[in-house]
């Protein structure tokens, strides 16, 4: 019987080493297929989608995380922009995004951040990369707002799990909304909100909404079902970070 028994964990302890074989040529094998279908996207038309990704990060804080963009602030600082909720109240995020080199593989970067401001209130939170010369591509934000049926560009990315980001495309669907309570119960955004029917995957909060020029005209907040995906303007998110920037300049002088 113990014979028996040791033959059954051998057996069981060998699939588990071929099972974790597997995963990680599969992981492999996804990440080479998608940074291919990157190169040879089909959205080049209408947005530099390599330039963009460049500037999309993976965020993680112990609570869980999310998704941000690097963007350059009037003083020329280079921060990543993200949504309150996915950082919380952590104080410090680590980023991270893959990329594949000149030998062919892929390659993960990572930085450590601080939260330097978060408005809950609007959802918005800003960190501060602490080797900012990492951060090798960013965006800017524009205050014009999209006109409506005008195309429109998600990245975010998928559940957190490794993968690198989710691409979704999509127009300028509403703006300002703010639904009142008996249309969507406990609707947690108290200023208005602009709305884009483009796809949004769990992970993707914080993520950029790229115009066809490449500008950031906001970061998706949440869903309340398709296509009823939401984000924060960037003409709500650019006075608080000229405050921000105003406040920063004062304390160095």
């Amino acid at each position: 019987m113990k014979q028996l028994q040791r033959f059954i964990l051998a057996g069981f302890l060998a699939a588990a080493a071929c099972g974790t074989v597997w995963l990680s040529v599969e992981t492999t094998r996804r990440q080479h297929a998608w940074q291919g279908a990157v190169e040879n996207h089909a959205f080049q038309p209408t947005l530099n989608l390599d330039t963009a990704m460049k500037q999309v990060w993976m965020v993680r804080v112990d609570q869980g995380g999310g998704t941000g963009v690097a963007v350059k602030l009037t003083d020329s600082r280079v921060v990543i922009l993200t949504a309150a909720h996915v950082v919380g109240t952590s104080g410090v995020a680590v980023i991270s995004r893959s990329e594949r080199n000149a030998d062919g593989e892929v390659a993960v970067q990572m930085v450590k951040t601080k939260v330097l401001k978060t408005w809950p209130e609007w959802d918005v939170a800003v960190l501060v990369p602490l080797y900012p010369q990492w951060i090798a591509e960013s965006s800017v934000l524009v205050k014009q707002t999209p006109p409506l049926g005008s195309r429109l560009v998600h990245i975010g990315c998928y559940r957190l799990d490794g993968f690198p980001f989710s691409v979704a495309s999509g127009i300028a669907a509403n703006i300002n909304v703010l639904p009142p309570e008996r249309a969507c119960p406990g609707w947690p955004w108290k200023h208005p909100l602009d709305q884009t029917d483009a796809g949004i995957v769990p992970g993707s909060s914080g993520g950029p909404v790229f115009n066809t020029s490449g500008e950031v005209v906001g970061i998706v907040v949440g869903s309340a079902g398709h296509p009823m995906n939401v984000y924060v303007p960037a003409r709500d998110i650019l006075p608080l970070l000229k405050v921000l920037v105003d406040e920063e300049s004062k304390k160095r002088h």
